[in-house]
């Protein structure tokens, strides 16, 4: 960085001095192209945000048609209990209720 430094006022000094030029003072390209890139920014923010949104979209409805499926697995009845597997409950839990 520094080398860019020293390079540049190097360029400046033999450009004023050797050329007889004088160094313009204006600040108009600078505002124009700091408008641009202000510009530039915002747009490239524009568009980061409103694809995390889109992808927040996707997660959220992916997450509830799981949540919805998970719902409807565990809302479906059990199969019907064969006659030893009531045996196999009953004595297992002694005869009480299990969940």
């Amino acid at each position: 960085m520094l080398l860019a430094v020293v390079w540049a006022t190097l360029v400046t000094v033999i450009h004023s001095e050797h050329l007889h030029m004088s160094v313009i003072d204006t600040m108009k390209p600078h505002t124009i192209v700091g408008t641009l890139l202000a510009f530039l920014l915002v747009f490239r923010t524009s568009m980061s945000y409103s694809r995390y949104c889109e992808g927040r979209n996707h997660f959220e409805a992916s997450t509830k048609h799981a949540r919805d499926f998970m719902m409807l697995v565990r809302r479906r009845p059990p199969p019907p209990l064969s006659r030893d597997s009531r045996e196999t409950r009953r004595r297992l839990t002694g005869g009480r209720l299990a969940l």
